[in-house]
């Protein structure tokens, strides 16, 4: 920025505000985030049904002009000028700060809608919204605002009804949405939710106001667990409880509904809500709710005479889970989706609700049943990789790191880990140096064996592949599991010269005949080295790592020192860090195949014993020096 002065401070309007900044407020302008609209809509609504006002709740979606209506029966947005002097319909509607839940327990004692955005969000991201708040006895109003944002109203008709709730039009703006239009069935299933979260409130899906779908649940966290479960076969007959949890002076702060089961499949599903609406990132009660059934479980084993502990994922396994949380205080959530929960006091409330499940002995004896068996399979079987590994490589267990090579520098920090292979130990030394925590270096020795169409028995010989696969931890053939895969990204670093390039080919060999896996789950990478470091007439340094980009930078500046950089081993730890480590600026190329069987197949052409069919192979193909013309300097981007 030039001019970055007094005149660059500017002030957003609410408007400005959301609609620059779309995906803090709902997630983005996809089909996702439309849709978000819907639910920042009837949340409104659901609040005051689960407040005891009104239990109707009304949608109707209009498929020629892309309106969706929302009809509750609830008190009605209050309006009127409102003790500090402002109409309290256009506050609820227009002011980011404005809204009936930001007074605590006068306004609602649980919400869905929290933050208090939703109908400002909706007013903003539309090029049509109105409202209209029915009050008994104080009448009708009317706020609509059209695409360029001009009000019209509030308008307020005097009539003795008995009816009350509130009307929400609106139309998405094509200028952010484009043209996506609502889909029925994505409404129809987030309907279907919110009826099973909210007992005895109905819930009307209309489609150009004729009945698509209607939903109401009279214990819906049943009907919920059985929907989760699908056709999963179960080992356990399903638990539901429901408790309060209060504090020390007997002051209820948060109702609780569990529902479990477990299933013959290995993974756990845990499905969390909070007031009414999904969180799917779980949060701070997903959390106290694990750590405090693990310790449940452990529990119930020891006084079953089981005398060991099992951690939180075996337990885990398998269960299917629907909690379901009301809170008597004003949730805190990580984003205005409010997808996860991090209200820190619901850990300790979550903890405290899962110390009262209780389990039948049927259930809790196939629980424990479960665990030890599945237990004792999984040490069976790891026993039995471990011998096959240290069998298939020489003594060498390639699931652990007793083994490790001398020269791995390692990573400490694993959560987002990736490792080099590097060229020789002087590139090796430099990234040493400056590498990150999240960054491994293992140098290797020379070129290794080219892995083409050879058997394990014969590649496991070379102690440079055993280095590689020990690194690794992932195991090969029969053993390979890539779950125990150490890294995350594994990086191919050599020079830009023939013995670099070959390297890198036969590295890539290894992967693509004997590990395809990491290959196919995009965990293999090669970086780009530089070929030149020029200096430019204002002094900055600029590294070039294609031949062409170069001569062509060349052509058109002078004043410039040039360096031809011969290999990684020229360049100081600073330079290797900046143009091959550092994440903001290196060229990485990830190695992909569509077709792994004819790739092996061009592989045995290129790469195998036959000269002759290499032969055959370029002359069919004319790959002479001739391609060169191909390449035109005029179709480069240089940045």
């Amino acid at each position: 920025m030039n001019n970055y002065d007094k005149n660059s401070i500017k002030t957003l309007s609410p408007r400005e505000s959301i609609r620059e900044s779309i995906g803090m407020y709902i997630g983005g302008s996809d089909s996702n985030g439309r849709h978000q609209l819907f639910t920042e809509a009837i949340a409104n609504s659901i609040d005051e049904a689960v407040a005891g006002y009104g239990k109707v709740i009304t949608v109707d979606i209009n498929t020629s002009s892309n309106q969706l209506s929302i009809q509750d029966c609830g008190r009605g947005v209050p309006f009127g000028i409102n003790k500090e002097g402002k109409d309290a319909i256009v506050e609820a509607t227009c002011n980011l700060h404005g809204g009936g839940k930001f007074v605590g327990q006068e306004g609602y004692k649980s919400s869905l809608g929290l933050h208090g955005l939703g109908l400002k969000c909706i007013h903003y991201l539309s090029s049509k919204f109105h409202i209209r708040s029915c009050r008994n006895k104080e009448g009708v109003c009317d706020l609509s605002f059209d695409e360029n944002d001009k009000q019209s109203g509030p308008t307020v008709v005097k009539r003795a009804s008995t009816a009350t709730g509130t009307l929400v039009e609106f139309i998405p703006d094509q200028r952010i949405f484009g043209l996506l239009k609502w889909n029925k069935d994505v409404i129809a299933d987030r309907r279907q939710t919110y009826a099973l979260l909210n007992n005895n409130i109905t819930f009307v899906l209309t489609v150009n106001g004729v009945k698509y779908k209607s939903f109401v649940y009279t214990d819906g966290i049943k009907d919920l667990l059985a929907i989760k479960v699908g056709n999963r076969k179960c080992i356990t007959d399903a638990t539901f409880h429901k408790c309060d949890v209060v504090d020390d002076d007997g002051e209820v702060h948060a109702h609780f509904e569990f529902g479990l089961i477990y299933t013959d499949q290995g993974t756990e599903n845990e499905y969390c809500y909070a007031n009414g609406g999904e969180t799917p990132n779980g949060g701070t009660y997903l959390t106290g709710f694990k750590s405090a059934y693990t310790a449940l479980i452990n529990k119930l084993a020891k006084e079953n005479g089981i005398d060991r502990k099992f951690n939180g994922d075996r337990i885990r396994r398998g269960l299917v889970l629907v909690m379901i949380r009301r809170a008597d205080f004003r949730l805190q959530f990580a984003e205005q989706t409010k997808l996860t929960l991090n209200s820190p006091e619901a850990r300790t409330l979550a903890s405290k609700a899962v110390a009262q499940l209780t389990f039948d002995k049927k259930t809790i004896k196939n629980i424990l049943d479960k665990i030890e068996t599945e237990q004792k399979v999984e040490a069976a079987a790891q026993r039995k990789r471990e011998a096959q590994a240290k069998i298939l490589h020489g003594g060498k267990n390639l699931n652990s790191l007793r083994d490790r090579p001398e020269k791995l520098n390692d990573a400490s920090d694993f959560t987002d880990a990736e490792i080099f292979f590097c060229e020789g130990d002087s590139a090796a030394g430099g990234a040493c140096e400056t590498k990150n925590p999240s960054q491994a270096v293992l140098p290797l020795r020379g070129k290794i064996l080219n892995t083409c169409g050879r058997e394990l028995a014969d590649i496991t010989k070379s102690s440079i592949i055993k280095d590689i696969l020990t690194c690794l931890g992932c195991g090969i053939g029969d053993n390979f599991n890539i779950k125990n895969l150490r890294y995350n990204r594994i990086i191919i670093r050599t020079d830009s010269d023939p013995d670099g390039n070959h390297i890198e080919l036969l590295l890539c060999t290894l992967f693509l005949y004997h590990l395809p896996k990491l290959i196919e789950q995009g965990k293999v990478y090669t970086a780009i080295s530089p070929i030149y470091k020029v200096k430019d007439s204002r002094g900055k340094i600029l590294y070039f790592y294609e031949e062409r980009e170069a001569q062509k930078w060349f052509r058109t500046h002078s004043g410039f020192k040039a360096l031809h950089i011969k290999g990684l081993g020229e360049m100081n730890p600073e330079e290797l860090y900046d143009t091959t480590l550092n994440p903001e600026h290196r060229r990485l190329i990830r190695l992909t195949t569509a077709d792994v069987t004819k790739t092996l197949r061009l592989y045995n052409t290129l790469r195998g014993d036959s000269p002759l069919s290499r032969r055959k192979f370029i002359l069919d193909n004319k790959l002479t020096t001739a391609n060169d013309d191909l390449y035109d300097d005029d179709n480069i981007d240089v940045d």
